[in-house]
């Protein structure tokens, strides 16, 4: 954890606006051991930044010479959460092409997280 400390340490100091939110997603995931996008665009608005910024920011802690988070898809429409594969995302997203509603309706029960492990992203603590 030093150095994700140190990174958040880095993030801070730059004058990179999108830098600064990383900072901030860095101390929640310190707290929570996951990010969500609700997370990233949190910070963005506290900042008066777009939501661009929080997408471009929360991907840069992805690379694996920085956080090294991966991304996940959580499905919470059950009472137990599923994780959802890239392309079972894809397909709902493309089968739902065209009906706004429907596609909104989806989307509010798949939860975007960036985490290092499964249980994390799911919330599940040790």
């Amino acid at each position: 954890m030093a150095e994700i400390k140190e990174l958040a340490a880095q993030l801070l100091a730059s004058s990179d606006s999108r830098d600064r939110v990383g900072a901030g997603l860095i101390e929640v995931f310190m707290r929570n051991e996951r990010i969500t996008l609700a997370d990233a665009f949190a910070i963005t608005a506290r900042l008066g930044l777009a939501e661009v910024d929080a997408l471009a920011a929360v991907e840069r802690l992805a690379y694996p010479q920085t956080a090294g988070l991966n991304r996940f898809y959580v499905d919470r429409s059950r009472p137990h959460p599923k994780m959802l594969e890239p392309e079972e995302v894809k397909r709902a997203l493309v089968s739902l092409h065209g009906n706004r509603a429907g596609r909104s309706l989806w989307a509010s029960t798949v939860e975007v997280v960036w985490a290092r492990t499964v249980d994390a992203a799911i919330g599940r603590r040790p």
